[in-house]
Order: C-alpha cells, then structure tokens, then sequence
C-alpha cells in the first residue's frame, strides 16, 4: 500500500515548523509563500517498517527589514535507509 505527501501537506509541515520557531514576543500576521517548487509527490510505502520524514529549515533575517523573517524548507523521506 501507497500513501503520499502532496504539496499542500509539504506547505502547512512548513508553516507549522515556522509557527513553531518564531519568536514567542513577535506576533505573526501572515505568511507569504514565494518560489515554491514540488518536484514531485513524496510517496511513502506503508508496508516498510523502516521509513523516515525529515524537514529541513534554515531561517534567516531579511537584512534590509528587521519586521520580517524568512525560511527556506526542504522535505525528504528515506526508506530502509535510502
């Protein structure tokens, strides 16, 4: 048996991960999604025992705007150790 992770499920892991790591002391008001690419859906073969999904995210400050803050993530899965 086949399940997958599409893009809309590959955008709210991020945005949950960026809610998350924000500063407790700054409230957020939206976010803005910008250059998204999806090579493909992530599929996942629930009949494996050994499988592993890893979200990258490396934050980093705007320099010339200190109001906001942006994050750039990558989604990767491995199967018995692939």
């Amino acid at each position: 048996m086949v399940s997958s992770y599409t893009s809309t499920e590959m955008l709210v892991m991020a945005i949950e991960n960026a809610r998350q790591l924000a500063n407790e002391n700054r409230r957020i008001t939206e976010y803005h999604i910008k250059e998204a690419i999806f090579h493909k859906t992530l599929m996942i073969s629930i009949s494996l025992e050994d499988v592993e999904t890893q979200l990258y995210i490396q934050s980093s400050k705007d320099a010339f705007n200190k109001h906001f803050a942006s994050s750039d993530f990558r989604v990767c899965i491995y199967e018995d150790d692939q």
